[in-house]
């Protein structure tokens, strides 16, 4: 699994679409972008270690398990 930036974002439902678009998405993508954004200045790569584990589910795609190691600057 990696984290790829060109990804079709219709591809995920997490907070709908269309008119029926979660109300708290605003927040979560201010919140996302300044969690990125202090990431980005105080790391200098974030790598897999260890398996990731997805959580079983038909109507959610998520994950139960995703270990990681995170090298700081």
């Amino acid at each position: 699994m990696r984290f790829d930036i060109r990804r079709n974002p219709r591809d995920t439902l997490a907070f709908g679409y269309g008119p029926h678009t979660c109300m708290g998405k605003p927040l979560s993508n201010m919140e996302m972008t300044a969690l990125w954004t202090e990431l980005a200045m105080r790391v200098d790569r974030i790598e897999p270690a260890g398996e990731v584990r997805r959580h079983k589910n038909n109507l959610i795609r998520s994950l139960e398990s995703l270990p990681v190691r995170v090298h700081a600057r």
